[in-house]
């Protein structure tokens, strides 16, 4: 299958993950536990590698994505998430991480 171009996939690290819950209580992309994120997150790469995407993990540091919200004046919410990550994977990208 012919590769379709890169997509960062939003990942999060065992210690962030319950602050991220925090700065976004309602978020239904968030699981109970983030042994259940991780299988769905998981689960999620294989697929969009079995259609051809090359998946790179885009680590949000929930610090940085609070502070983020905060300066823009913007909640904390899968939009602000999204292009949050958008942003540090064009930044890991540029640095050529």
């Amino acid at each position: 299958m012919a590769k379709r171009g890169n997509t960062p996939l939003i990942w999060f690290e065992r210690e962030d993950y319950e602050a991220i819950k925090r700065l976004m209580p309602d978020e239904p992309y968030l699981c109970d536990t983030f042994e259940q994120w991780l299988d769905k997150a998981s689960k999620d790469a294989e697929k969009l590698r079995t259609l051809g995407f090359v998946v790179r993990k885009t680590v949000i540091d929930h610090e940085q994505f609070a502070a983020h919200c905060a300066k823009t004046g913007q909640d904390c919410n899968f939009a602000m998430l999204g292009a949050f990550a958008t942003a540090v994977d064009r930044n890991n990208y540029e640095r050529g991480e």
